[in-house]
């Protein structure tokens, strides 16, 4: 018996199974279709972009130029004097660039040691003064050990050229005069835009050893003091030092005293770069003068004397563009300085006086035509808008590095925007923005150790910026602990070059205890704990004008 056609369809049509013989088979037995609950989802919370200001000092700091106090007429120059041709600096008439008062003014702060080694360069002398007041009748005192001593209160200010003023002595007459007379003539070395107070005693022991004279040493050599100028935050920034009490065996023969480090021989490198520190001004002299005269293009002759304390001198200016133009160019050279030197350096540079370029689209192209402030303007719309807190810390990070893009001095503004960036990170969960942090590590590394120069695989510095590099470094580490790892071994090097001894014991210790240290870097490591130990209790012989030392 056939299935009629109707019923056949209508079977296909529900899933019936046939059977043999036409007959339906028995239904099957499904498990039931488990559907997923519905859940509803949240979108993650929305993220709102904390607010940011500009760094704090994108207003100039007010400044002074300080000069020393003694200025002798400059000598005109003659053949033996080095001259360099530098090439030319392009000027474009814009209102950006780096300036001079956006450089660093604080300065390091000196340390009681060098300000030690400048009294014991005095150290002959003031033992005469010890021998003479004893002859003139001085009665030491009686003390509980080490046998009679006899003692010297002193205050005295070291100003910002290494030179004592307001030096005051008090204890016996016999002796407190002549001891001021000492210290009068003593040096400090380096230039540094601070004062420094300074409270101790000088203690002199072993008295036996010497025999009294009959009359005073005569007056100590008053050190040359040629014309210097430095650029100061007003007010002068001042520290106050009260390191303990100085023992001065009378019994010791001293060596030859050194010499203090404040004249190292310069480049071209040093000099180009202290001209193009001020790049800014230069650009807005120019901009000034395309106001008066459309489309100025050309070139500008500059030529000047620097002179052996770091200071431009006899600027004579030429070329194109009008009076208004050179005078504006003379000043803005005149701000700069550069380190020390033993003799003075002639230097001729041209301006090239260019169209400007375009306006900056993004913070990389504001960069690289170094538009700090637009990369900053640019970076801060990027924090304010930020939809993430990723994005609100890469920002950040984007503020430091346009800060930072002056190969050739740190911008005060960046330490402001550093530690916005610390504060941000603090104010966030560590762990979520690790990969932000690790990426800004390596350039607070560099703006550390800035103006240590990286040269066939050693850190090479010359005179002065040593103690800043270092105690940057060590402020850097305190924001950022993930430095650690990576700056405790240069901060730890670096204390010991500046004769820090005790600081650079610890920071050995710290390094040791960071641990990850290959086998050199470990042997490296405990060299120089033993070196700082070392001169820790016998001194250093350190020459610390110009040192080398591998990474």
């Amino acid at each position: 018996m056939s299935m009629p056609l109707r019923v056949l369809v209508a079977t296909i049509a529900t899933g019936a199974a046939i059977g043999p013989g036409g007959c339906s088979a028995p239904p099957q037995v499904r498990p039931p279709q488990i559907v997923p609950p519905i859940v509803a989802t949240t979108p993650p919370p929305h993220y709102t972009a904390p607010p940011i200001d500009p760094p704090l000092v994108l207003v100039a700091p007010a400044l002074r130029t300080r000069c020393s106090t003694v200025r002798p007429g400059v000598k005109l120059m003659t053949p033996t004097h080095k001259i360099y041709d530098l090439a030319a600096i392009d000027v474009a008439p814009v209102p950006y660039g780096p300036r001079v008062e956006f450089s660093p003014h604080e300065g390091f702060v000196r340390s009681p040691e060098s300000i030690e080694a400048a009294v014991m360069r005095q150290r002959a002398r003031l033992v005469e003064c010890l021998r003479a007041a004893l002859g003139a009748g001085v009665q030491p005192s009686k003390t509980d050990h080490g046998g009679p001593t006899v003692t010297v209160d002193l205050d005295l200010t070291i100003d910002p050229f290494g030179f004592p003023a307001d030096v005051k002595t008090s204890g016996d007459p016999k002796l407190a005069r002549c001891v001021k007379e000492s210290l009068e003539a003593i040096q400090v070395s380096r230039r540094t835009p601070r004062a420094t107070r300074i409270s101790t005693s000088l203690v002199f022991w072993n008295l036996r050893a010497v025999k009294p004279l009959q009359k005073a040493p005569p007056p100590p050599p008053t050190p040359a003091r040629e014309a210097e100028c430095l650029h100061t935050l007003e007010p002068l920034p001042v520290d106050t030092l009260t390191p303990s009490l100085r023992a001065i065996d009378v019994g010791i023969v001293p060596g030859e005293p050194r010499v203090p480090c404040s004249t190292i021989d310069r480049g071209k490198r040093e000099i180009r770069d202290a001209l193009l520190s001020n790049l800014g001004a230069y650009r807005a002299c120019q901009l000034e003068a395309t106001r008066r005269h459309p489309g100025l293009t050309g070139t500008v002759s500059v030529e000047f004397e620097l002179a052996s304390t770091g200071v431009p001198l006899q600027l004579v200016v030429g070329g194109d563009g009008d009076p208004e133009l050179h005078r504006c160019l003379q000043d803005a050279i005149a701000a700069i300085g550069v380190g020390s030197s033993p003799t003075p350096t002639h230097v001729v540079v041209p301006f090239l006086l260019v169209t400007p370029p375009p306006t900056p689209k993004d913070p990389a192209a504001a960069i690289a035509a170094l538009d700090l402030d637009t990369a900053v303007a640019q970076q801060l719309t990027l924090a304010r808008g930020a939809t993430s807190v990723d994005a609100a810390c890469r920002a950040r990070v984007g503020i430091v590095t346009a800060l930072a893009a002056v190969p050739w001095t740190v911008d005060a503004r960046v330490l402001a925007a550093t530690v916005a960036l610390a504060k941000f990170v603090a104010e966030h969960d560590r762990a979520a923005l690790a990969s932000c942090v690790a990426d800004v590590l390596p350039l607070l590394e560099r703006i550390g150790r800035w103006p240590l120069r990286d040269r066939d695989g050693s850190y090479h510095w010359r005179g002065g910026g040593l103690a800043e590099a270092v105690d940057r470094s060590l402020g850097l580490v305190a924001l950022f602990p993930e430095l650690g790892r990576t700056v405790e071994p240069f901060i730890a090097d670096g204390l010991h070059l500046l004769g820090r001894e005790e600081e650079s014991l610890e920071h050995h210790v710290r390094v040791i205890e960071l641990g990850g240290l290959d086998h050199a870097q470990a042997i490296r490591t405990l060299r120089g704990y033993h070196e700082s130990a070392t001169a820790d209790e016998q001194g250093s012989e350190i020459d610390a004008c110009d040192v080398r030392y591998p990474r």
